[in-house]
């Protein structure tokens, strides 16, 4: 009996070209990687960073806020104007102590709005008895941020007749606040003295407050 001949195939199956697989294969996977990247460096990467600033520096992560009373009054970090005369000044600041805008002026010293400001604190200061060749230059100009929540002691020393006479606090006892209050150096070696004066009014605040209550 004669074999049967193998019956040709009628269809043919159609594979997808090989430049074709690369290119979708490639795609995929660099889309994958993608996603993996945006997730590490956006996403996990910002709660871990968020997540040990919180945990560790806390104050400075929140943007060192001083509450009292369950208010927030002020930042450790940024300055501002005080408007009772209680209490001691900061620096000027042509932005007025917005923390949204940061950045001085940029004016040179010759420019009259300078002049004009730093004439009219050396005016008010002299009024109180007060020389210019006592006033420290960092006192009647602003920062390079505007912003600066600190002063030289010197500049809170020559406030201290005013404050001690409005409030009837002695002058030595805000000298030694002012003393206890002025943070050193970084390590000894970098930036100026300088006092928190947020800080300091803080403290001259308790003294009323005890003063009060007597």
């Amino acid at each position: 009996m004669a074999e049967e001949e193998p019956k040709e195939e009628t269809e043919e199956t159609s594979l997808p070209e090989a430049d074709s697989v690369s290119i979708t294969k490639s795609f995929s996977t660099g889309f994958r990687l993608l996603i993996i990247a945006i997730a590490l460096t956006s996403v996990l990467y910002t709660l871990a960073a968020t997540g040990i600033g919180n945990l560790i520096w806390s104050g400075a992560a929140g943007g060192n806020l001083v509450k009292q009373e369950g208010k927030v009054i002020g930042s450790k970090m940024i300055g501002q104007k005080f408007t009772s005369e209680k209490y001691f000044q900061p620096r000027p600041s042509s932005k007025g102590y917005d923390g949204m805008d940061s950045g001085s002026a940029n004016l040179a010293p010759t420019n009259d709005r300078i002049a004009e400001r730093a004439k009219s604190i050396l005016n008010d200061l002299h009024e109180e008895g007060i020389e210019p060749e006592e006033v420290p230059v960092s006192f009647v100009t602003e920062s390079g941020s505007s912003l600066d929540p600190h002063i030289r002691p010197a500049s809170a020393y020559l406030q201290v007749p005013r404050v001690s006479r409005i409030t009837g606090i002695s002058e030595d006892r805000l000298m030694e606040l002012i003393n206890i209050k002025t943070e050193g150096k970084f390590l000894g070696l970098y930036g100026q003295k300088r006092v928190n004066l947020l800080s300091l009014n803080l403290k001259v605040e308790k003294i009323l407050r005890s003063k009060s209550n007597e």
